[in-house]
């Protein structure tokens, strides 16, 4: 079997069963024997070794262009994420030519990609390339507003659970969008902004969000900025939602997802999720990110935080004192959790 053909062997076998950490040692031998750096990483992290989250991080930034392997021109690899060392979140670029898609359909990498963005203008090529069987994983699924009105999209090859929708300027509306008829009735749906967005634009936004019918079905809303101000995510996590109005509330920021639910009439809850320790951004950086939103939280109907980390993360007592400083700034919260751990005691 040709090198390629076996490896997208071992790709399909290990997208259709992610847990099974004995496929993984076998693919990882293969690659060593084959010369790929991958292989000791991709053994490391399914040994049972949990490396430090700095060499994770730093396996990332110096070869994570050439782990793209054929993808890597086309993509942002700073965007990119990975999973137990299989490429997970993919975000094409929206300058890839048209001539690039036929190839692309037969990169054996995007087997085991669950989360894809495209960010191209030129959507008929991209809608074509998404009905191709090496995509059959994707969940997640982000790109322009015109992408989704594509006759290709019909012949999807997987099911979203999620779809994100890119847009030049939040001031652009969502009433057009929604009128889509893959986005009605889907259970998430988020609103990716793909340029700078101001505080009060990211309000207006909000409120036009909590005034379409088309969002009645979704059980949760989420705004992803990837470029914008901390203030801007307070803006948007502080919303003023109508009291009938019963989905979640999130927003992706710096690899930290927020997601506001309603615990009780009146009273808030907040869950933070930190993310692979595969991320762009440090450990570090994202705690620094979340001690930012809750130190500039205004909505006083919060009572509860929760915040999840990665198993292997261990923080020590300045992530923890960095938290509770931030804490005392909302007096009306009754919990705050780390990991299950309480801060407020």
């Amino acid at each position: 079997m040709h090198a390629t053909q076996q490896e997208a062997e071992f790709l399909r076998r290990i997208a259709g069963a992610p847990n099974d950490g004995a496929l993984a040692l076998v693919y990882a031998d293969w690659l060593t024997e084959h010369g790929d750096a991958r292989g000791e990483w991709i053994a490391t992290l399914n040994h049972g070794v949990v490396p430090s989250a700095k060499k994770l991080s730093g396996w990332i930034t110096k070869q994570g262009a050439q782990w793209l392997g054929p993808l890597a021109p086309f993509v942002h690899v700073g965007l990119c994420s990975w999973e137990r060392g299989f490429i997970k979140k993919v975000v094409f670029r929206d300058d890839v030519p048209d001539s690039a898609w036929a190839t692309l359909a037969v990169e054996p990498r995007l087997l085991t990609v669950s989360d894809l963005t495209l960010e191209t203008a030129r959507v008929a090529s991209a809608a074509r390339f998404l009905s191709q069987p090496v995509l059959a994983h994707v969940k997640r699924l982000a790109g322009r507003p015109e992408l989704f009105a594509e006759p290709a999209m019909a012949q999807l090859v997987f099911k979203p659970s999620s779809v994100g929708v890119i847009l030049e300027s939040l001031e652009d509306g969502v009433v057009n969008v929604l009128a889509q008829p893959l986005l009605r009735d889907m259970r998430e749906i988020r609103f990716v902004a793909a340029q700078f967005v101001q505080p009060p634009a990211a309000d207006e936004f909000a409120f036009q969000c909590v005034r379409q019918k088309g969002l009645v079905h979704a059980e949760r809303v989420e705004l992803e900025l990837r470029f914008g101000t901390l203030e801007t995510a307070t803006v948007w996590l502080n919303a003023e939602l109508p009291s009938r109005w019963g989905p979640s509330w999130g927003l992706k920021y710096a690899d930290v997802s927020f997601t506001r639910y309603r615990s009780a009439e009146g009273r808030w809850g907040l869950e933070v999720g930190l993310g692979s320790v595969e991320g762009s951004f440090s450990i570090k950086a994202r705690l620094g990110v979340v001690a930012s939103v809750v130190s500039q939280w205004l909505l006083s109907g919060l009572s509860e935080i929760e915040v999840v980390l990665p198993a292997e993360v261990t923080l020590d007592e300045g992530d923890l004192e960095m938290l509770r400083l931030a804490a005392r700034r909302l007096p009306f919260l009754s919990t705050f959790n780390v990991q299950g751990r309480s801060l407020l005691r």
